[in-house]
């Protein structure tokens, strides 16, 4: 299955660039969780420059698939080719 990248904004500062799958919740389950992000990074952009970095996020956890509540997310686009190069160089 081919990836698919999306810029995925969670606060106004706050935007990921992730492989996003929806996932079926459990009526029981206290997560609420509803979709997963897999192999999330932080992107962040030099001010004085065009140059922009993708962190590793959570920087707290090893752990690669991620899974949060879809009203936490703002809004979900597709990110420009040069962040996708870049995503897929350090998850390939």
């Amino acid at each position: 299955m081919p990836q698919t990248v999306k810029c995925v904004l969670i606060n106004v500062d706050v935007v990921l660039i992730s492989e996003i799958i929806n996932i079926d919740t459990d009526v029981d389950d206290m997560s609420g969780a509803s979709c997963e992000l897999v192999n999330p990074f932080l992107y962040t952009k030099d001010k004085d420059s065009d140059e922009f970095n993708l962190e590793p996020w959570p920087e707290v956890t090893y752990q690669r698939k991620i899974q949060m509540r879809t009203e936490n997310i703002l809004t979900i686009a597709d990110p420009i080719p040069e962040i996708i190069k870049k995503y897929l160089e350090l998850t390939t």
